[in-house]
């Protein structure tokens, strides 16, 4: 297995452990319940959002986070490229002083053994440490203060739970089905804006409910009952195949912020479900709202080219990005010899992200495959209503 393979295979490892981790501490806080159903194992909690602005080794940055459950996470991209670098991590001990990673895979692809660290303290509006590559031995302070100027929009974030214990009378022995939804609620002067953020997440998640609350409980409720229909009338006693850990079942429904500024939001949608087998699948889809147009910016809204084009300026951020320069075949990672495109996207600020599942074009081991073009690059294929909306005059 080469190192992309073998990082790409870690990466996964660690997140659906984190994942893993958000959701099984909520299950073990309810063990001592007795028969459960839904209704005694539901929860509704808020998280927090805050956007920030300040520097990295005096390099300005802007800083997108959110906290649920203990678990921080969120983006960052310095002003000078706009690309946005995932973080993840969580407080040490429950004190204000929190360890994030960050998962910029180029690090990865140069064969480097453990990604940059923030070593920070969350104290009120500011973020203060040291950024360190632990490969480089290179350490550098970060100064940030939370900002919204004009055009940034406020949110809360609220996360459902709930849960169903498979054979209450085996104790912790008894599989288990958990489900969870974590949403942001836009909040706004604005209740026209408001309004049309909500409808847009309801029909994300393909809800006719007319409160989002009431529809997001009744897919927790369908998704639990499903599982207990699954179960039927098995004897844990009688079957001890039934107590295996194929039988924790899990669903999970997470929106994030992808990009905040000029009214325009990028909602990030990921799934992860489990329902036995060796592994669990998950997958991530953007959608570009724009707040002032109350519209939906699509690839064909803000790109006016081919396929062709399209898949040559994908493959040459592919093979800079994984480090596989031509003539090598990208059959070194991918299924097939030449990239397929994809009009899953969003709008950064300083160019266009670009996201592949596992199995659209690699395997599962290979994760999540995102490639950034900058508008620099783009400039010839930019409509013009975009490049007006955005200010790229």
């Amino acid at each position: 297995m080469n190192q992309i393979k073998l990082f790409s295979f870690c990466y996964q490892i660690l997140t659906t452990l984190c994942c893993a981790c958000l959701l099984t501490g909520a299950v073990l806080a309810r063990e001592g319940y007795p028969q459960p159903t839904p209704k005694e194992k539901a929860s509704l909690k808020e998280g927090s959002y805050k956007r920030y602005e300040g520097t990295i080794a005096k390099l300005p940055v802007v800083v997108l986070l959110q906290e649920n459950e203990g678990v921080v996470e969120g983006s960052y991209y310095y002003e000078k490229t706009g690309n946005s670098i995932a973080i993840n991590g969580s407080p040490i001990n429950g004190t204000d002083s929190v360890v994030l990673y960050e998962y910029d895979r180029s690090y990865f692809v140069q064969g480097t053994e453990a990604p940059p660290i923030w070593n920070v303290i969350m104290n009120g509006k500011e973020i203060k440490g040291r950024w360190t590559d632990p490969n480089k031995n290179k350490s550098y302070e970060i100064a940030l203060t939370e900002s919204y100027p004009e055009g940034v929009q406020l949110f809360r974030m609220v996360n459902y739970y709930d849960s169903v214990i498979a054979f209450p009378e085996k104790g912790a022995e008894s599989p288990k089905a958990r489900t969870s939804y974590t949403l942001p609620l836009l909040i706004s002067k604005n209740t026209s804006s408001e309004a049309w953020f909500t409808a847009q997440l309801k029909q994300l998640l393909d809800i006719r409910d007319s409160q989002l609350s009431v529809g997001v409980k009744n897919k927790m409720d369908s998704f639990l009952k499903s599982y207990q229909d699954e179960l039927g009338t098995q004897d844990s006693t009688m079957n001890e195949e039934m107590l295996s850990p194929s039988w924790n079942y899990e669903e999970s429904v997470e929106f994030s912020i992808a990009y905040n500024a000029h009214q325009m939001i990028t909602l990030s949608q990921y799934y992860y479900d489990y329902m036995g087998g060796a592994h669990g699948n998950y997958s991530t889809f953007f959608t570009n709202l724009d707040l002032q147009l109350q519209k939906i910016w699509k690839l064909s809204d803000v790109l006016h080219t081919d396929s062709t084009t399209l898949q040559r300026l994908l493959e040459t951020a592919f093979r800079k990005e994984y480090r596989i320069p031509a003539p090598k075949p990208l059959t070194e990672l991918l299924f097939d010899s030449t990239l397929a495109t994809t009009d899953n996207f969003y709008i950064c600020e300083k160019g266009l992200k670009f996201l592949y599942n596992p199995y659209e074009i690699a395997s599962y081991a290979d994760g999540q495959i995102t490639l950034f073009i900058p508008y620099t690059q783009l400039k010839n294929y930019l409509t013009e209503a975009f490049k007006k909306r955005m200010g790229l005059q």
